[in-house]
């Protein structure tokens, strides 16, 4: 069964997408994480590039890669537990599946969240009444 959301898609992945960001600053104080998400039905898709804070980068540079991802693996299980919780919020569906991966090399974090059902914006009936009583009433001026 479909759910509806009173969001438009567009709104809906970017409100998701700020969430994400904001996560980022508020908890990581890293800011130039660039974040992308897109919803497929019941799929929705999480880019972020930039994703790889300094403290990773100077290990990585210092020739502790094992550590670096270490370091990355545990952020990436809070970064889940969050993203749980803001994508169920706004998308109003349970997530079934949860996962991410970060490519330290190339500062991407890919996220993917299978959810037990399709993610949908108002329903064109609901939608269409509306513009229909829109244009009428703008003929009547």
């Amino acid at each position: 069964m479909t759910r509806y959301n009173k969001l438009n898609v567009e709104t809906l992945q970017q409100r998701i997408a700020d969430q994400i960001q904001r996560w980022y600053v508020h908890q990581l104080g890293h800011s130039r994480v660039e974040v992308a998400c897109h919803i497929f039905g019941n799929k929705l898709m999480v880019v972020l590039d930039n994703a790889v804070t300094q403290p990773e980068q100077l290990l990585v540079s210092s020739g502790r890669a094992d550590f670096a991802e270490q370091v990355r693996n545990a952020l990436d299980h809070s970064l889940r537990l969050h993203l749980h919780q803001i994508i169920e919020a706004l998308t109003q569906v349970r997530i079934v599946d949860l996962l991410t991966t970060t490519q330290i090399k190339t500062e991407r974090t890919s996220i993917v969240a299978i959810l037990s059902d399709s993610v949908a914006t108002t329903p064109p009936v609901a939608i269409l009444p509306h513009l229909a009583r829109s244009a009428l009433e703008y003929d009547d001026e």
